[in-house]
């Protein structure tokens, strides 16, 4: 790459850096209930309370321990209620330029990466599919997706060991962190393999390696289950359908969620091209089978309700990771093609380059306006939240200084108790705790039901908005009120 290229891409990698990260620009904190599970449980892993199997048996499980590890590797060099806030951005730019790289090195097209990259930063984020904006296991696993289905892509077709070596040992790796940006592949691998049957069967020895992935992975599941030898495979089959109702919160996603319609036409002629181009078709297979194979799985949830190897909520969103090189594709086709007829016209060259630079600077313009113009509408069902902000974190952190206890605190605030004030809160949105006596205690009419499920958690302080008229101390007033409760 030449000099001003490389300085182009920089400012692009801040660009998407500074999207990704904007949801911060009126807050310093972790946003979803899911980063804070994710910093409760690196705090757990530090501290040594580490429920390899879950509090619950089925809802904590340890499955994602590697990421929990990384967050206490993080933390001993930086606060991380604080600097959470930039991994996301941080892991978004390593995934654009990821990105880039494996579409720059593939097509040797500086402008396919540069357009990859621009769609990649446009794919949205809501409550419910999570997304660029969140720092959790599945926006972790993105570069590491993008970059094993690279190597086996190209290992396969360039006949290279050493590329499909790579391949195994990052999804091998994945594993640890996010199981199912591995299982959700297993499936496209397999299909692309079909094409290279014939270097397949010539080096079978070699391709037994593969095994590795399989293996770890289910001595993984066997030891975070406990399950007996005789029901591993039973449970893990059960384990690996996803039913209608895996999510917290499950409702009929749209595509439009996730990724802008302008993106979604242009990606349908990026398709088109490689399906139509057989120079190039085989070069680009996996970019084929890949939308091809989710979308399929996608529409059979649809009708059945049932998704094997990786949920729907999952499945939509490594969908839409799929297009930005399709929609790069499809934008570079659409440009050839206003291009060539600018070829027709019998006009002087250096108009000619002119004309060809401001039709280039039109249609990106366009693009960008469209690609982004609903990057933050959502409905508010789904659209991003704030778990806590400066008056919460305030009360929080008053509660620090007193003795470790339970505490009862609204659902909203409940995921960054521990974390921040190493209190237990009686309850959580769906990760700790009894969550339904949360809701009972706040929607209580009368002091006595309030205090008698405060007795039950033996709750020490009550944190809330809203003021309570009970015979309970208040120990604290700023927007938030602590009340103290006398356990006599």
């Amino acid at each position: 790459m030449k000099k001003g290229e490389i300085i182009f891409l920089v400012v692009v990698s801040i660009i998407v850096f500074l999207v990704i990260y904007s949801p911060h620009f009126s807050n310093r904190f972790p946003l979803h209930l899911d980063e804070w599970h994710h910093i409760t449980e690196a705090m757990n892993f530090r501290d040594g309370n580490y429920e390899f199997v879950g509090r619950d048996g089925y809802i904590t499980k340890g499955f994602e321990i590697g990421f929990h590890i990384l967050l206490v590797i993080f933390s001993l060099f930086f606060n991380l209620i604080f600097s959470y806030q930039y991994l996301a951005g941080i892991f978004g730019v390593i995934s654009s330029l990821i990105l880039f790289f494996v579409v720059y090195k593939k097509s040797g097209s500086y402008s396919l990466g540069i357009f990859s990259m621009i769609f990649f930063a446009s794919i949205k984020t809501n409550a419910n599919l999570l997304g660029l904006n969140y720092f959790v296991p599945l926006t972790f696993a993105i570069p590491f997706i993008f970059l094993y289905l690279y190597f086996f892509s190209e290992g396969l077709r360039l006949e290279n060991k050493k590329y499909i070596i790579y391949s195994i040992l990052i999804m091998t790796g994945l594993l640890f962190f996010h199981s199912v940006s591995v299982l959700f592949a297993i499936p496209i691998l397999i299909i692309y393999s079909l094409f290279y049957l014939k270097y397949i069967k010539k080096e079978y020895k070699f391709f037994m390696w593969f095994l590795i992935v399989v293996l770890v992975g289910i001595l993984f599941y066997f030891f975070m289950e406990k399950v007996s030898i005789v029901n591993l495979f039973p449970s893990l089959i059960s384990d690996l359908e996803f039913k209608y109702g895996w999510g917290v919160y499950e409702i009929n996603n749209s595509f439009f969620e996730v990724y802008s319609l302008i993106g979604y036409i242009f990606a349908g002629l990026g398709l088109y091209e490689l399906l139509i181009n057989s120079k190039i078709r085989k070069k680009y297979l996996v970019f084929i089978i890949y939308p091809l194979y989710l979308l399929l799985i996608i529409f059979i949830f649809k009708i059945f309700k049932t998704s094997f190897l990786s949920p729907f909520q999952r499945n939509l969103y490594y969908f839409v990771l799929g297009m930005p090189v399709l929609s790069a594709f499809g934008l570079k086709f659409v440009y050839r093609i206003v291009i060539r007829d600018f070829e027709k016209f019998e006009i002087r060259e250096k108009l000619r380059k002119n004309l060809k630079l401001l039709v280039y600077i039109i249609i990106i313009v366009v693009v960008l306006f469209f690609s982004f113009y609903s990057y933050n509408k959502q409905t508010n069902d789904i659209k991003i939240y704030q778990t806590i902000d400066e008056k919460s974190f305030k009360a929080l952190e008053y509660l620090k200084q007193l003795p470790t206890t339970t505490i009862m605190t609204p659902l909203i605030n409940a995921p960054a108790v521990y974390p921040i004030s190493g209190h237990k809160p009686v309850g959580t949105i769906w990760f700790y705790g009894n969550e339904l006596d949360v809701r009972r205690f706040y929607a209580a009419t009368n002091c006595e039901d309030a205090d008698n499920i405060l007795k039950e958690h033996e709750v020490k302080y009550i944190l809330t908005q809203i003021p309570f008229s009970c015979n309970w101390t208040i120990i604290y007033e700023d927007k938030y009120f602590i009340y103290e409760r006398d356990f006599n």
